[in-house]
């Protein structure tokens, strides 16, 4: 069985998607950490997570959206913004969390030729057809310390191509 959360390669790595900056309750967060799972496991229980925990819970939603999500500077600028409104709402006592799987989903249906399930979903999402989410996101006040993710650090992040 696949250790998803291997210390070792999250420290060398320093990316990624952890346990300690899940979300889940100190508790489960212990027993998640001595008990490893399959990948259909994990999956499940992030999905179980973002729709009965996460989602149930949030005081509110929001969406960045831009006119061309083809076009990479209004995708960088979208970004930028996020960061902002991120570190704001952060002095603010308030949490916001990507929901950005939606958009992958979406994307990946496109590129793949697979059922537009996501993307017609994102319809619902965002009406106004002159405009496409690149961010969705919900917003609220934590109700727990969350942890830190690990983070390269700048000088370790190869400059793109």
């Amino acid at each position: 069985m696949e250790d998803l959360n291997d210390w070792h390669q999250l420290q060398a790595l320093k990316d990624g998607i952890t346990i300690d900056a899940s979300g889940i309750s100190p508790l489960l967060r212990t027993i998640a950490k001595m008990i490893p799972v399959s990948r259909q496991q994990d999956d499940q229980g992030w999905l179980d997570n973002t729709r009965n925990i996460q989602v149930a819970t949030a005081v509110a939603f929001g969406t960045l959206v831009v006119r061309d999500k083809q076009d990479y500077s209004q995708r960088i600028e979208a970004g930028r913004i996020w960061e902002c409104m991120h570190l704001w709402a952060t002095t603010q006592g308030l949490a916001l969390q990507p929901l950005n799987q939606i958009v992958e989903r979406a994307e990946r249906e496109q590129s793949a030729g697979l059922a537009r399930d996501f993307t017609k979903a994102l319809t619902v999402l965002v009406t106004a057809t002159s405009w496409q989410a690149v961010m969705p996101f919900r917003i609220g006040y934590p109700t727990t310390e969350a942890l830190e993710s690990p983070r390269r650090p700048a000088e370790e992040v190869p400059p793109s191509a």
